[in-house]
């Protein structure tokens, strides 16, 4: 039988293999989402947390959310700074007059062009007011 510090290394090394830490909402601090773990989002506080709980880390309340709908046509993607991104069909919450970013982001297609009148005519960056819910949708060819 193998002496007792070994067998507490072993059952250490095989336990470490088995860990796997949640991060948790309010304790990271964030410029963007790509800071946050998977299922949190960048608050308007600076904070990775639950999307629901984004930009309450402060202790004051949240402002109130609107809807942001990404639609991707083609082969492509919709980069929303802060927020995510998408490649197919993707609804986020935001904050609620809040400014967004919106980047087309070219895959296997070229950036053809924005289908919704909010961003027609602009290049491969929109930016949209969230005064109310907004959907923004791109086409790649």
């Amino acid at each position: 039988m193998a002496p007792t510090s070994l067998r507490i290394a072993l059952a250490a090394a095989l336990l470490a293999g088995c860990y796997a830490p949640e991060l948790r909402d309010c304790t990271v601090a964030c410029s963007d989402s790509t800071d946050c773990a998977g299922d949190q989002v960048c608050g308007g506080d600076g904070y990775c947390a639950a999307p629901d709980l984004a930009g309450m880390c402060n202790g004051e309340p949240a402002p109130p959310k609107v809807s942001l709908r990404a639609r991707v046509a083609g082969r492509g993607a919709l980069e929303v700074a802060g927020v995510g991104t998408c490649t197919t069909d993707c609804t986020w919450p935001v904050a609620a007059g809040s400014t967004v970013q919106a980047r087309a982001i070219e895959g296997d297609q070229e950036f053809d062009r924005w289908t919704t009148d909010n961003c027609a005519g602009q290049s491969q960056t929109c930016t949209l007011a969230m005064t109310a819910s907004v959907i923004v949708g791109v086409k790649f060819h």
